[in-house]
């Protein structure tokens, strides 16, 4: 069994640096992603591969609180940001975020990725159906709209 995807993309009316900026700063995830109900940045110095960019906290059936550490793998300013997110509750697994400037704005692509290995692997299917609840098109909607709706 190799690894395990889900992909979703949008199109933002706005400048791909302003996405870019607005995205990757922890301090706004919260405001767009509806499962993380605290973020914050971790490490001090300058943003790039390496940084533990920001711990979050996710709410999972409206009372169980999960928090996780998010370490920066892949940083390319306005292209993508890839992230290696580990977790107590679950195994750990990645997210990335492709940028792609197109006629009008941005085409923001969200992909979250694991590899069910060892004790994990006989809950593929969970976590494949756990992943799919947290549809990525819920956060990318709300996100399209606050960028698009800001002056």
């Amino acid at each position: 069994m190799g690894t395990s995807k889900i992909e979703r993309s949008v199109i933002i009316h706005r400048p791909l640096e302003e996405v870019f900026n607005f995205v990757s700063d922890a301090k706004y995830t919260e405001v767009w992603f509806p499962w993380i109900v605290e973020s914050g940045k971790i490490s001090t110095g300058p943003y790039g591969v390496g940084t533990v960019e920001y711990e979050i906290v996710n709410q999972f059936y409206f009372f169980h609180k999960v928090k996780n550490i998010c370490k920066v793998t892949n940083y390319q300013p306005n292209k993508v940001i890839e992230r290696y997110i580990e977790t107590p509750a679950f195994l750990p697994w990645r997210s990335k975020f492709f940028y792609e400037s197109v006629k009008g704005g941005t085409k923001l692509t969200y992909t979250i990725t694991w590899e069910p290995s060892g004790l994990y692997r006989p809950f593929n299917l969970f976590f494949m159906i756990l992943f799919s609840l947290m549809d990525l098109k819920i956060p990318l909607g709300r996100l399209k709209h606050l960028m698009e709706s800001q002056d």
